[in-house]
């Protein structure tokens, strides 16, 4: 496979060992490329697309950044893009629904909401499909950044790949949790190549300012600089470009103090502009020129390297300069951002991530925007987009409006189960119970946690708050027969008490009967068939 046409300065081992990997393996393969943040780890994954590009690969690229990590299949979006056009007309009609609906090609109104077991299964049918012509590249840099829910579905799929010409190439940071490593682990150890990326020696170091910064500096200041940046390609290029407090002896105390200097330095109206491709998910120089008023704003910082311009996109040179640049700002200013952003965008999920950004408290109407763009999430088959979404919609929710809080916080619950966070779900749905009074509304609460419960095989504690809902649900009689049914299925289950399961199950027949509700009905026969085999009645 062909490399890069000019590899990055002091990276060519690197280079030369994820080349030679991708062109021995021709199934299902990872490359995982590590380093702590400014090492060098974007400009190693861009020369491994170049070359995996110029090798023949169909590249399919992401770059998460943390200002997208709450929105919903933001990543996966950013991967399949044109390609999606190609593959969704051959999908099973579950999967193209799903994943129209996942990618904002379908509204998902008229009751065509996305299951994230289709979109996966769709993503899976995607990568196969396009992989039986040419080798496939899935380019992710800044991994750490995926939203929950691209996360999810990328999981799924790849550890279903086995003998598909599907590649990942994933840049991540060091300082990432092992066990948020899925992507690579879901494949087999030698299928697997883990590349971490090293400081430059001085020589490597000095090639490189040479040729990024056009200057030739006194051989004391590279020294300098190679001992204070340990050889950090991102530390030693803001230090090179103060040369002048290096010789003075006035360096700031931390990095990040000079790059806010940097940034500092900037015209007004850029700095404006920065914030605002910095808040923004997928920023456009559209975008940040209807919220500054001035279309040439980013010109200044085009020419500072500080961002990139590509076809209209607004992407930052290094996710730390979009870091420093909000950071820097007065949160004021940010807030004052966000309300801005959320006065432009259409889509509910960022208008309502915008709304909360911008908010100084609680505030209804942003709560109600935050429910909404968690509904609107989860029927987009992500449930942890929305209960994160929900969970800060119930902290926004005034205190007199307790209620609508709480309601908030038990759909984060339910949400957070979906998911597969069990462990969040019990917290949440517990939180409510204990503060909801006795009734329907906390029989509802009730029949999830007791649901939850049964996951996590504490049989008999869900049995008794299945039984506690039941008690409370009073006339309410589809909530007492979805009850009484998850009663008799858990006391089933442990195999006690099995007279009373099928009495259980009885009742919730005989409601599910007057509802006329045949899915309910279904439910309930089938605890009471089996508790009566068991008990060897003939019936």
């Amino acid at each position: 496979m062909a490399t890069a046409a000019a590899a990055p300065v002091g990276r060519e081992a690197e280079l030369a060992a994820i080349a030679d990997f991708l062109e021995a393996e021709t199934a299902a393969c990872a490359v995982a490329i590590e380093g702590e943040a400014g090492i060098g780890k974007t400009t190693v994954w861009e020369a491994a697309v170049s070359g995996a590009a110029g090798g023949g690969f169909r590249v399919l690229r992401a770059r998460p950044a943390e200002s997208e990590a709450k929105l919903a299949f933001s990543s996966l979006a950013d991967l399949l893009g044109d390609a999606s056009a190609e593959v969704l007309d051959d999908l099973p009609p579950p999967q193209r629904r799903a994943l129209e609906v996942a990618l904002l090609i379908d509204d998902g109104e008229g009751g065509r909401g996305a299951d994230r077991r289709a979109v996966a299964a769709g993503l899976l049918s995607s990568l196969r499909k396009l992989a039986a012509g040419v080798r496939v590249l899935l380019a992710i840099d800044d991994v750490q950044w995926l939203d929950p829910s691209s996360a999810a579905a990328l999981d799924f799929a790849v550890r279903r790949l086995r003998d598909e010409a599907v590649a990942l190439l994933l840049a991540r940071r060091l300082d990432e949790p092992p066990g948020d490593r899925v992507l690579e682990d879901a494949l087999p150890a030698e299928k697997c190549l883990r590349v971490t990326i090293e400081s430059l020696d001085f020589l490597a170091l000095n090639t490189l300012l040479r040729e990024r910064l056009a200057v030739v500096l006194s051989r004391p200041i590279l020294h300098r600089i190679h001992e204070l940046s340990r050889g950090n390609p991102f530390f030693a290029l803001e230090l090179a470009r103060a040369p002048a407090r290096l010789e003075a002896g006035t360096l700031p105390p931390t990095l990040d103090a000079l790059v806010r200097g940097r940034l500092a330095a900037l015209p007004d109206k850029t700095q404006a502009a920065l914030l605002v491709a910095s808040a923004a998910s997928h920023s456009t120089v559209e975008l940040v020129a209807r919220v500054v008023g001035e279309p040439d704003a980013l010109a200044a910082a085009e020419a500072a390297r500080i961002v990139e311009l590509d076809h209209g996109r607004v992407r930052f040179t290094h996710p730390l300069l979009a870091s420093a640049v909000y950071t820097a700002t007065a949160p004021a200013q940010r807030r004052e951002t966000h309300a801005k952003l959320a006065g432009l965008v259409r889509d509910p999920e960022r208008r309502a991530v915008h709304l909360a950004a911008a908010a100084t408290g609680p505030d209804e109407k942003v709560a109600e925007a935050l429910e909404l763009g968690a509904t609107r999430a989860r029927a987009r088959g992500a449930p942890a987009a929305a209960a994160e979404l929900s969970e800060e919609a119930a902290q926004l929710t005034p205190a007199d409006r307790a209620e609508d809080a709480l309601r908030r916080l038990a759909r984060a619950g339910y949400y957070h189960f979906e998911s597969g966070d069990s462990r969040r779900a019990l917290v949440l749905l517990e939180q409510v119970v204990v503060q909801l009074p006795a009734g329907p509304e906390r029989a509802d609460v009730l029949t999830r946690l007791a649901g939850v419960r049964s996951y996590s095989d504490d049989l008999q504690a869900a049995a008794d708050l299945f039984l506690q809902a039941a008690e409370e649900a009073g006339d309410v009689r589809a909530l007492k027969a979805r009850a009484l049914e998850g009663a008799a299925a858990q006391l089933f289950r442990q195999r006690r008490r099995l007279d009373e399961a099928v009495e259980h199950a009885k009742g919730s027949a005989a409601l599910a009967r007057e509802l006329e509700d045949d899915a309910l009905l279904a439910l309930a026969l089938g605890p009471q068939f089996v508790a009566k085999a068991t008990l060897g009645r003939p019936e």
